[in-house]
């Protein structure tokens, strides 16, 4: 295995060729901090989360909520805690020709000024950023949600003002390119590489960091 970063092309050997895999840069993030009045609708949710059928996970997720905040200095509300940024749509349908499809399956790549922090792989790239990292809702901070979601949202939202740049390679074939690349990461012992990334990483760094 290789990975050419200069060129983002990663290359397996089946044992007859190499294959290559190439990522493809898809945008520089924008990223945006939610507007009053969603920040209004999102700290009225959790009430209801906590004051409804949904007290228990509430309950269960108060110290996940207080860890989020405390990423910024214990900011007092929850929702000053997320920013908001999506893909274009459009753009990635006719760059990958997705006709009909509503979405593109594949393995992509988060660099932050020039360096790989995160990879991971999906089946609904479009909707994995548009519905899930770009916009945070109040069920993704509690149990059934996604914690992953709020953890790079607050990795975009404390570098806003560096370069966060997305890369994407459309494959069927996501979660064996997703473990050949965790595996040449920890293979190589490349310490920069995906500091946010759970899985297999010998290197992981808090995304409050």
């Amino acid at each position: 295995m290789n990975f050419i970063e200069e060129k983002m092309i990663f290359e397996i050997s089946n044992g007859k060729k190499n294959i290559q895999y190439p990522f493809e840069l898809i945008c520089k993030l924008a990223i945006n901090d939610k507007d009053e009045d969603d920040k209004k609708q999102f700290e009225n949710k959790i009430k209801e989360y906590k004051n409804g059928k949904n007290g228990k996970k509430y309950e269960k997720y108060v110290k996940s909520i207080e860890e989020y905040q405390d990423a910024f200095g214990k900011v007092k509300k929850i929702s000053d805690v997320f920013c908001e940024f999506r893909l274009n749509k459009e753009a990635i349908s006719k760059k990958f020709n997705l006709g009909n499809s509503n979405d593109v399956s594949g393995v992509y790549i988060w660099k932050i000024n020039g360096e790989i922090v995160y990879i991971g792989e999906t089946k609904t790239f479009i909707k994995r950023f548009n519905e899930g990292y770009g916009r945070i809702t109040p069920r993704n901070i509690f149990a059934g949600g996604q914690n992953t979601n709020c953890r790079m949202n607050i990795v975009a939202k404390k570098n806003k003002n560096k370069i966060i740049e997305i890369y994407f390679c459309k494959t069927n074939k996501c979660k064996e390119l997703e473990s050949n690349l965790l595996k040449y990461n920890n293979e190589n012992e490349k310490e920069f590489w995906l500091i946010y990334n759970v899985k297999n990483n010998k290197h992981r760094r808090s995304y409050k960091d």
